[in-house]
């Protein structure tokens, strides 16, 4: 599988050598959440991948809206409250973040480049916790499962030389808010790892 993801950046990286000068206009990254605090009890790391498509404000400024998932390493068992019941045996099965990005890029040397941002989004942790049963329009049956959603709003800075390069941030994301974790569940993480502009 890691192999599937070198190819496909290193495809980008052709396909983005015919980019025109200025601010990108598309991301992609791959990369780690490493959990903080009370979070630490629930993961101990999650894989990610990231997508971005921005809009240009200015020569050095966008707008992005990108997704991310990612995919725990080490779930632990969380309690999750659920119509007055707690069930303990809860497990984070998929993290997915929706949103919008703001960013501005500044260049420090030919070809490198220091991109600080924002990033605004909706969180959803999804659990291994059934909610029902469903059927698509074929018929077909489907597994629901219940999610703990939350905002996440962070910042963070990338480096990069041409078109890769490397990128660093902090979330706060209060999965508390909808009471549906206990209180000390935890609420921030950083995520790291490399990223192709083009």
């Amino acid at each position: 599988m890691k192999y599937c993801y070198i190819l496909f950046l290193c495809t980008l990286c052709c396909i983005s050598s015919l980019a025109e000068e200025g601010i990108n206009l598309f991301e992609v990254r791959a990369g780690t959440w490493i959990p903080t605090g009370g979070l630490k009890n629930t993961f101990v790391a999650a894989p990610s991948f990231v997508f971005y498509a921005g809009w240009p404000i200015t020569k050095n400024t966008a707008l992005d809206g990108g997704f991310e998932m990612a995919f725990p390493v080490n779930s632990q068992e969380f309690r999750y409250y659920y119509s007055g019941n707690y069930y303990d045996y809860t497990k984070t099965h998929v993290l997915l973040s929706i949103g919008l990005r703001l960013r501005h890029q500044i260049t420090l040397a030919k070809d490198i480049h220091l991109t600080p941002y924002t990033y605004f989004s909706i969180n959803f942790l999804s659990t291994n916790l059934e909610s029902g049963i469903s059927y698509d329009e074929y018929g077909d049956e489907k597994t629901n499962y219940h999610d703990v959603v939350s905002f996440d709003l962070s910042g963070g800075v990338s480096v990069r030389y041409k078109l890769v390069g490397c990128f660093i941030e902090f979330h706060h994301t209060p999965y508390n808010t909808g009471h549906k974790v206990d209180y000390g569940f935890g609420c921030s993480y950083v995520s790291t790892g490399i990223n192709v502009c083009f």
